[in-house]
């Protein structure tokens, strides 16, 4: 099993802690303590790692949406990464407060749909078309970055190395 980059490591053990802390009635003492504890960890270690994957498909595919292939490709994947984030950051101030607050919910910190709706005060059954149309018009100004419209409000590209 991997273990989570260093810098996701403070974060994952408070949550893993305040879990198993609010998972301590359930357990029946019919096993060791460790051995319970350390299968809350593993899994929710497993879960912290999946949703960051999914945080970078999500970023990755809407960066992609156009699916042109115009976007220049940069040497050092480190350039890539933050070139990538800049675009989908200034393709998400180019949204709506609601559209952006909306994403955020759903693909950036891994909400529910039911989650969202008590946050939001709407019905989960909107939910899902809201996103929708949200990514569409994310998927559209991404696509306009890539088409070059827009240029001057874009953010500038960092120096070649």
């Amino acid at each position: 099993m991997a273990l989570l980059p260093p810098s996701e490591a403070d974060d994952a053990v408070q949550e893993i802690l305040l879990t198993i802390w609010g998972l301590l009635p359930q357990f029946k003492w019919q096993s060791k303590f460790t051995t319970w504890a350390y299968t809350v960890t593993r899994r929710k270690c497993r879960r912290i790692r999946q949703q960051e994957m999914r945080r970078r498909n999500v970023l990755a595919g809407f960066a992609k949406a156009g699916g042109s292939g115009s976007r220049p490709t940069q040497g050092a994947e480190g350039t890539e990464k933050v070139e990538l984030r800049d675009e989908v950051r200034f393709a998400l101030s180019q949204l709506s407060a609601a559209d952006r607050r909306l994403l955020t919910l759903k693909y950036f910190l891994d909400n529910e749909y039911r989650q969202i709706a008590e946050v939001i005060n709407a019905p989960k059954s909107a939910l899902r078309e809201r996103c929708r149309r949200a990514r569409q018009r994310l998927r559209k100004c991404l696509e306009e970055q890539q088409n070059g419209n827009g240029v001057a409000n874009r953010p500038p590209a960092p120096p070649d190395a």
